[in-house]
């Protein structure tokens, strides 16, 4: 199979077309879904419309999408990290807060970022020195978890030297 462009969307029904086959490959957001419609061509207030009625109609729910975004990218990932992804994705921020509170608390956090550290530290023979150690605090903020947090398992699963 080749790879051909993408039709540009001018009516209601490719529209709709187009909607469906995006959902069917995965779930998406309301505004990703009307932001893929736009960049394909299909007027503004036609996409908010359709996306509208595809919420109306249960094909579209932030809320459910945010979960299943969250469950997929906590083994690795940091409630600040998570956060940032989904506000890129133009998701309301009640709904990300809410969504976050029932899928992350501190222990579930710490217990995540211990698992991760435990497979980092294993590769080291002793201790990591003070460069490595602000690699690795680096590498879990950007992953989105605490520093506060980072310090205190790193301090608690090393020897300082």
């Amino acid at each position: 199979m080749t790879w051909q462009k993408s039709k540009s969307i001018t009516t209601y029904e490719e529209a709709r077309e187009a909607a469906f086959a995006y959902l069917a490959r995965r779930d998406h957001f309301r505004a990703e879904l009307v932001s893929k419609l736009t960049a394909r061509g299909a007027d503004a207030s036609l996409a908010q419309q359709l996306g509208a009625e595809l919420i109306e109609r249960g094909y579209l729910d932030d809320s459910k999408t945010a979960e299943i975004w969250i469950r997929s990218r906590k083994r690795k990932y940091g409630p600040a990290r998570i956060r940032e992804e989904l506000r890129a994705k133009e998701v309301d921020s009640d709904l990300i807060a809410t969504a976050l509170a029932r899928f992350y608390d501190e222990e579930e956090e710490k217990q995540i970022l211990q698992k991760l550290l435990e497979q980092d530290l294993a590769r080291y023979p002793s201790s990591p020195d003070e460069k490595e150690r602000n690699r690795l605090l680096t590498r879990y903020a950007q992953r989105g978890f605490s520093p506060r947090l980072i310090l205190k398992t790193l301090n608690a699963n090393t020897r300082q030297t």
